[in-house]
């Protein structure tokens, strides 16, 4: 499947069943206080990243990038209508997005955004940085089954590619040696600071990996969904234990696709999608959450959540129409 398709796409052709939409302003099980926050934009938002609870950045469709300052969010002017999959900065002044197309990577120094030259034409999925000179974004060539990965040096962006097709999805690491990504039937592979090895098997067509974030080089979780061949999913997260990846045990909920994962060593949250069967599109919104021992069901909305970040004790989820849940103490 080319990672060209959006991703509400994809998530659609997956699933079949299921039900659930609740309510805003509930206390979850992690005991943070959810309320839906006005966007003022109907555009799907992907991803999520920010520099301070005060500072937050999220990306969506139509080049759509929103900025919280703590109060309130507003419109930031892309300078393109590509879709912007994920963001991720070292600092406040220095953020990435990126998507698809030929505008695929933007950068904003802390007064606008611009496009970064150099860059092939590409469907990215994914970014994250060791530092401001250490950065990583990961995705697909255009019209190319290999999977693409963008590495930053400080200076320029060299590409490589991996014949783990069809792509990555995200990607996470603990420092510049140690990189996790994983992807749409690519399994899950870590880069040692010289190249790239996998280590949880790819290649499987009912496998599909979306959100890796993790507390360090021994402890780091991936989520995603497998399908059943029949039109029907279940949720499943991947944990590394400092040898092994592991099945997390009862989160593998029916019709359930899981698309980010963030949060601390006893405080992780995983946002996802279930499908209501009636009209067979994505509607409600699901959030699991680990206290370290195990998975519980946050309250939700009725709109698929697709990203997932969050500082301290505030939390961060985006999805579709706009949507954007913060969850505080």
């Amino acid at each position: 499947m080319p990672l060209e398709v959006p991703r509400r796409l994809e998530l659609m052709a997956a699933l079949s069943l299921c039900a659930g939409c609740g309510s805003d302003g509930l206390t979850g099980t992690s005991g943070r206080h959810w309320v839906v926050q006005s966007s003022g934009t109907t555009q799907n938002l992907f991803g999520v990243w920010g520099s301070s609870a005060s500072d937050v950045f999220a990306v969506g469709d139509n080049g759509t990038i929103l900025h919280y300052d703590g109060t309130a969010w507003s419109v930031q002017s892309s300078g393109t209508t590509t879709t912007l999959s994920d963001v991720w900065g070292s600092s406040a002044t220095d953020v990435y997005a990126v998507g698809s197309g030929r505008n695929s990577m933007l950068h904003f120094d802390g007064t606008s955004w611009s496009s970064v030259s150099g860059i092939p034409e590409s469907s990215l999925s994914g970014v994250w940085g060791a530092s401001a000179h250490d950065v990583f974004a990961v995705g697909q060539k255009t019209m190319s089954v290999a999977v693409l990965i963008l590495h930053y040096d400080g200076r320029s962006w060299t590409a490589d590619t991996l014949p783990a097709g069809p792509a990555f999805r995200g990607v996470w690491g603990s420092s510049s040696t140690n990189v996790i990504a994983a992807g749409l039937y690519a399994g899950v592979w870590r880069y040692n600071g010289s190249a790239w090895a996998n280590e949880y098997p790819g290649g499987d067509p009912l496998l599909v990996l979306e959100g890796v974030w993790g507390t360090s080089a021994s402890d780091v979780f991936v989520v995603g969904w497998v399908m059943d061949g029949l039109g029907g999913a279940t949720s499943m997260i991947l944990r590394y234990n400092g040898a092994r990846w592991i099945t997390m045990s009862n989160v593998g909920i029916a019709n359930l696709a899981l698309a980010d994962v963030w949060g601390t060593a006893d405080d992780v949250f995983a946002v996802g999608s279930l499908l209501i069967s009636n009209d067979g599109q994505l509607h409600g919104t699901m959030i699991i959450h680990y206290d370290g021992r195990r998975w519980s069901r946050e309250p939700f909305d009725t709109r698929p959540l697709t990203g997932v970040w969050g500082t301290g004790d505030d939390v961060f989820a985006v999805g579709w129409d706009g949507l954007i849940l913060r969850g505080t103490r």
